[in-house]
């Protein structure tokens, strides 16, 4: 489910499964393409502090924190009873958020808007049964960080050694060059020349 006050964000499951893992930002300090920068102990700390007000908010039913702490954009548009209905499928469905708590996120990506009062941070935690994805908006309300736009859901946990970069291959044989009067061939028209896909196996 998505819930924002942004253009709709992907799905952050969607995203990771069918479009392929990126590299996981493993700085201290993420950066944004603007040049924006945020700690990444921060940016882990409002990940977890928006996963925890949602798994609270499922196990007891009770949305009125969870709205209550966003920004005020969320909860004018958004009440607790509107909220329910959103989480209904993750709250019978799952997955558990709660190892969230103690589990370092995967960042992947990390946005803001022109004016830099709007941050976006998406990824997952690798849980177990089940990885948690989200996609998680944040509007700047008197010099703090509130959260305006969430979508969480869950998929199949990742076998790291899948993503393994292959080994390098021999170098490619250069392509001789082209007669006078002829056209060249286009690079990879054969394949040689193409890089393996680490998913094709």
């Amino acid at each position: 489910m998505t819930i924002s006050k942004l253009a709709p964000p992907l799905l952050a499951a969607v995203l990771l499964v069918s479009g392929g893992l990126a590299a996981p930002l493993s700085a201290q300090v993420l950066t944004a393409p603007g040049g924006v920068t945020i700690e990444e102990s921060y940016a882990t700390a409002l990940i977890r502090d928006t996963l925890a007000a949602i798994s609270q908010a499922n196990r007891t039913g009770n949305y009125t924190v969870l709205r209550d702490i966003a920004a005020p954009s969320f909860a004018a548009t958004n009440d607790p009873a509107a909220l329910g209905a959103f989480f209904s499928n993750l709250r019978s469905a799952g997955p558990d958020l709660l190892p969230a708590l103690a589990l370092e996120p995967e960042i992947l990506r990390f946005e803001t808007t022109p004016d830099s009062r709007q941050l976006r941070l998406v990824g997952y935690v690798p849980a177990y049964p089940e990885h948690i994805s989200f996609d998680l908006t944040f509007e700047q309300v008197q010099a703090a960080w509130r959260v305006n736009g969430m979508s969480v859901g869950g998929f199949a946990p990742i076998d790291r050694t899948e993503r393994q970069a292959p080994a390098p291959g021999p170098a490619p044989t250069p392509a001789p060059a082209p007669v006078p009067g002829q056209d060249a061939a286009p690079p990879n028209a054969d394949g040689g020349d193409q890089a393996p896909d680490p998913q094709a196996e």
